[in-house]
């Protein structure tokens, strides 16, 4: 019997519901899973490339499977990574990068007898823990982190603006261990998560983001076969739901429906229930607001939570992100929502040192984010990716500035959130 070893090294909820798809697909064909990089004869990794330094930390994963591989085995990377700079990874290794849409291609490469096409997306991803996630040990994944974390430029950017007695914290908090950076992906204040791909792929052309180019157009998945898997998670015991998609209020678009229909719909089951909703833009949400704010003050004691990545306060960066909304607009939206409905906890992105961004447009981040007090604010900073528009685009932020205002960024936030 042949070994496969799937292991997923870094990345968000959707790759790893590819990767426990891949755990399904080998199962199925008659392949022994196995977590050890030296028992098989094909290793996939799941891998990310949404900013540089998640490359970086990749590769460095990428390296460790390599070495511990057969020499007969071979190598296959997925997740966004292999779309997005598929040319380093094939220049640095010797491995077959496949994004979601040319994961079919396993199909040849292991002369399969159930195809891919085949294997259902599944739900929970605790089932599938001790497939994908054992393959690095404690130690690995606190060396991978911990090398990237104390480059010499990451010392240069953090203590370069850090008080004298933060040094100290800051060094400790170096080597907590990393084991449970996955947890949030598969459990709710205890309750495991049922996730819904809902559809895949995105059709927005924000300057900044290459995810595109691993995931391809949108594709929606029909509403019909969405409520049977919710109903089927509900019959099943399950009460935390995730709508999972690259831009969830994108959904429906390509099929002649929407987000507002799907809601509409899970919303009329009675059934005690959470529902996670991430990755909701907000070009999306001010175009649906008016049927929107409805749905979700009504039935806000049902929704866990509800991300709208924001990414900048300032009209200009936006602008030149080519998000296609004022900030203005998105924050007339949010304020008449935590009116109507003030215990719905609301998420958002931002993204610092985006190119031309100055000091005013910081500024102006930072006040939206005071108006607003979002329950949560997950802070990025800027990074050029391969192939990407505003990688070309003049004013360039020193990484020392960027640093600093994601610093400044997260203090005010712990005073507001």
């Amino acid at each position: 019997m042949k070994t496969a070893c799937i292991s997923f090294a870094l990345g968000c909820p959707r790759s790893m519901l590819d990767a426990a798809r891949l755990v399904d697909y080998f199962k199925k064909n008659g392949w022994r899973i196995s977590t050890k990089f030296g028992e098989a004869d094909i290793v996939l990794l799941g891998t990310c490339g949404f900013t540089g330094l998640n490359e970086d930390v990749s590769i460095r994963f990428i390296s460790i499977a390599q070495k511990k591989m057969r020499k007969s085995a071979q190598l296959i990377i997925f997740g966004c990574l292999a779309g997005i700079n598929g040319s380093r990874l094939t220049s640095q290794f010797k491995l077959t990068a496949l994004t979601r849409n040319t994961l079919n291609r396993l199909d040849n490469i292991i002369d399969s007898d159930i195809k891919l096409e085949q294997i259902s997306v599944s739900n929970d991803l605790s089932q599938y823990e001790e497939y994908i996630l054992k393959s690095y040990n404690s130690v690995e994944k606190l060396i991978v982190r911990k090398q990237i974390e104390l480059s010499r430029q990451f010392f240069i950017n953090t203590f370069s603006y850090v008080k004298p007695r933060a040094i100290l914290h800051t060094i400790k908090n170096l080597f907590k261990t990393t084991d449970n950076y996955t947890e949030h992906y598969k459990s709710y204040n205890g309750h495991r998560i049922f996730n819904i791909r809902i559809a895949t792929g995105c059709n927005a052309e924000c300057s900044y983001c290459s995810i595109k180019f691993a995931v391809g157009p949108l594709k929606s998945e029909y509403l019909d076969t969405i409520l049977k898997q919710f109903e089927n998670g509900l019959s099943k015991g399950y009460r935390v739901f995730r709508l999972v998609a690259e831009d969830v209020g994108a959904y429906g678009q390509d099929i002649g429906t929407s987000i507002v229909a799907l809601l509409e719909k899970i919303f009329e089951n009675k059934k005690d229930f959470l529902l996670m909703i991430d990755d909701f833009s907000p070009i999306w949400f001010i175009q649906y607001f008016r049927e929107l704010s409805g749905i979700l003050t009504k039935h806000s004691s049902k929704i866990a939570h509800i991300g709208i990545p924001m990414q900048s306060g300032s009209d200009k960066i936006l602008s030149l992100m080519k998000r296609d909304y004022r900030a203005e607009d998105i924050q007339k939206c949010l304020t008449s929502l935590k009116k109507d409905a003030n215990n719905l906890r609301i998420h958002s992105h931002v993204i610092t040192g985006f190119p031309g961004e100055e000091e005013v447009d910081f500024q102006k981040t930072m006040n939206f984010l005071k108006e607003i007090q979002f329950d949560k604010v997950i802070t990025f900073i800027y990074s050029d990716r391969p192939k990407i528009p505003s990688s070309k685009l003049p004013g360039k932020i020193p990484e020392k500035t960027k640093k600093e205002r994601q610093n400044r960024l997260n203090q005010m936030l712990k005073m507001v959130v």
